[in-house]
């Protein structure tokens, strides 16, 4: 359904297990301070068994389903409500997020699937090109704008889990991202809405609208020349009779109100209509105030029979019953008469009722009163100015408050919402692992192809088909991989940043390094075509210094390009089998190029010893390099992720295109076996890319 049309599924984290085409919930305790015991827990170390986010979901008020087990349960328990019951479950929390989703919906009707894959963390290699692994939108925007409780015996997750999910925000597998956070979630979808209409031509995702959506959620204060501050609410009294006419429950209709220092006076007026004959029903209702909010009722008003369908009251506010919270509440009597058959049991007494709450103040000119809230919440009913009193001489009344300002939504480059702190906050535990293995097999095998000229004769005729599967394997993760992964974030654009980094490499290997000749006469041997020179005494050691110097500043920025190659390939997050097999035959590739400078570094006469420091020199700029480029790119937006892939596709290009691919092919003989062993590698990637 969600493919099929821009529904968003929410479930509940009831059991093991997660699917991308919904919105997997957690339940946490009442107040969000923890994960509850009967949460679904995912298995830790795979993430897409995680919850996705989670919401209260412990003694949660609901409607009660009548003669069923849980209804049941509950009245054995104490409760006398026949229609509302308190239960706890993952069944209670997806409520909320339901509902949340709902509001999203009308803050964005535009919302989709998006392009993003659910996170994952196992070995089937189609889940990142799989259309069904994407997440809807509405996933997206309560995963970046949840609010993670840090692991603890305390939370509800007694062992960390150091998994990081999108721009590296930590997930665990009990409450995923974390609780949602209503005020964030909707001001992002506003965002989104408002940037889409905006921009129609552009493609607008959610990315784009957390780079602007901080902005417009704005707290300001406002200042009205008036001594008086309203709330206002509606509500129904409410009351439940049994079979037998017996008053069985009454609906709490408590509202909270902030009375802030300063008020001298309360006017309080209560509407309602308090006979209908339509309904066959007559009754009277009034009010009750319990200052602090303490449990006890302070002043209940008249439930004489006024005719009127009114009440109005005007109350003296002592200073010390001011910055309180007054819980306001409504009782009432009544009667409502039966048609049977109709109506036999659960016959309910109800008065719809209008409730207004004045607020006087005594202002002076030139003195303003400032007011703060800081609750905002479904109970508290939001004070608004309104107009003076008849004795009122002047004065003013600031007061602060939040709301969205969409005038302030602009259009910005894509960042994440939780840059990343270290060089290494955008990759999990495993990549890190990953990537300390692949730089350590650089090292080791750059050094021992250092040492294989100082020890052995090379066969040169076992080169060609080795560097043939290496240069296959590039071009496969070219094709397969960095292209097809820029273009999914910057799209046509990619193509500009591949010119130039194949521009920028073709500048390296022919301005700064030593060149190519590629059978030409006049130029220079090219870095690998030093292999060809006879392992000889009888040259002159100061030619081949020479030579020797500009092979090793060649291979020093070869090595440079490999480090920004790959920290690209990591970037991505996600370690495939395809990728991990390019990044075997990275691990190998170095051999060659350390084997041509130790070559021209022993003609040259250097101490062995030498020789050994200079190879580990020329190898360590692959790592430096590759920690370097994350550092920069930690803190860097999506879009400029795919311009350095797209960039480190074209050198990667030109790599193959000027060392790996002429050299493979310089021995005539053995062209058959180089050219199967190239088309070997670029098929060995097409075929983990597609199956």
């Amino acid at each position: 359904m969600t493919r099929q049309s821009p529904a968003a599924i929410v479930i509940n984290a009831g059991r093991e297990g997660n699917t991308p085409a919904a919105i997997m919930v957690a339940a946490y305790e009442r107040d969000g301070s923890a994960v509850t015991d009967f949460s679904s827990r995912g298995k830790r170390g795979w993430n897409h068994t995680y919850p996705d986010i989670g919401a209260p979901g412990r003694s949660i008020w609901s409607c009660s389903a009548r003669r069923t087990v849980i209804s049941s349960g509950t009245y054995f328990g104490g409760n006398t409500n026949p229609y509302y019951l308190a239960i706890s479950g993952t069944s209670m929390s997806t409520p909320h997020v339901a509902g949340l989703v709902a509001l999203l919906w009308q803050a964005c009707p535009s919302m989709k699937v998006s392009h993003r894959h659910e996170d994952y963390s196992g070995d089937d290699q189609g889940w990142w090109t799989d259309p069904m692994t994407r997440i809807h939108e509405a996933e997206w925007i309560l995963e970046v704008s949840a609010n993670y409780l840090d692991p603890s015996e305390a939370t509800g997750v007694p062992v960390p889990d150091n998994t990081t999910g999108r721009y590296g925000l930590p997930i665990d597998y009990a409450q995923g991202y974390g609780i949602v956070d209503v005020e964030k979630a909707i001001g992002i979808a506003l965002t989104l809405e408002r940037l889409r209409s905006m921009y129609p031509s552009k493609n607008i995702t959610v990315d784009d609208a957390l780079a602007s959506y901080l902005a417009m959620i704005t707290e300001t204060t406002e200042t009205v020349p008036t001594n008086v501050l309203t709330a206002r609410w509606q509500g129904e009294f409410s009351r439940y009779n049994d079979q037998f006419g017996k008053p069985l429950s009454t609906v709490n209709q408590t509202k909270i109100v902030y009375v802030p220092p300063g008020v001298t006076q309360a006017i309080i007026d209560l509407e309602y209509v308090p006979i209908s004959l339509e309904e066959m029903k007559a009754g009277d209702i009034t009010y009750t105030i319990d200052y602090g909010d303490d449990g006890s009722t302070d002043v209940t008003g008249s439930l004489a029979p006024t005719g009127q369908g009114s009440k109005h009251a005007v109350i003296d506010v002592s200073g010390e019953n001011t910055n309180k919270l007054w819980a306001f509440g409504i009782i009432g009597e009544g009667l409502r008469i039966i048609r049977p058959p109709i109506e036999r049991s659960y016959v309910e007494f109800r008065i719809e009722y209008n409730m207004e709450v004045q607020l006087v103040f005594a202002t002076s000119p030139g003195e303003p009163i400032n007011i703060t809230v800081n609750r905002y919440d479904a109970m508290l009913a939001p004070l608004q100015f309104g107009a003076p009193t008849s004795d009122y001489t002047g004065g003013e009344i600031s007061k602060n408050s939040i709301f969205y300002d969409m005038s302030k939504v602009e259009y910005h480059e894509r960042v994440g919402p939780a840059p990343a702190k270290t060089p290494f906050a955008l990759l999990s535990g495993d990549l890190l692992l990953a990537l300390f293995l692949v730089l350590l097999g650089v090292l080791i095998t750059g050094y021992i192809g250092g040492l294989i000229p100082l020890h052995t004769d090379w066969e040169r005729r076992y080169f060609g088909p080795i560097m043939g599967g290496i240069g296959g394997i590039f071009v496969g993760l070219i094709i397969f991989h960095l292209m097809p992964e820029s273009v999914e974030y910057i799209g046509f654009w990619t193509i500009i940043p591949f010119i130039i980094g194949f521009i920028a490499l073709v500048l390296i290997e022919n301005t700064l390094c030593t060149g190519h000749d590629h059978g030409r006469p006049g130029h220079r041997p090219s870095t690998l075509k030093t292999w060809l020179i006879p392992h000889t005494t009888e040259v002159d050691p100061d030619h081949f210094e020479h030579a020797s110097v500009s092979t090793n500043i060649g291979i020093v920025l070869h090595n440079i390009t490999d480090g920004v190659i790959l920290a690209s390939i990591f970037l991505v997050g996600n370690l495939t089998l395809a990728t991990s097999i390019f990044l075997f035959a990275f691990v190998f590739h170095e051999v060659p190029f350390t084997f041509s400078a130790s070559t021209m570094m022993k003609l040259s006469g250097y101490q062995e010893k030498r020789i050994k420091r200079m190879i580990i020199i020329l190898i360590i700029f692959i790592p430096i390099t590759t920690i370097i480029t994350l550092a920069l790119l930690t803190n860097a937006s999506i879009n400029f992720v795919g311009y350095i892939m797209a960039l480190a596709a074209g050198m990667l290009f030109g790599i193959c295109y000027f060392d790996i691919i002429p050299e493979a092919f310089r021995e005539k003989k053995n062209r058959m076996n180089v050219i199967m062993f190239f088309i070997l590698g670029i098929a060995l990637l097409a075929m983990f890319a597609f199956i």
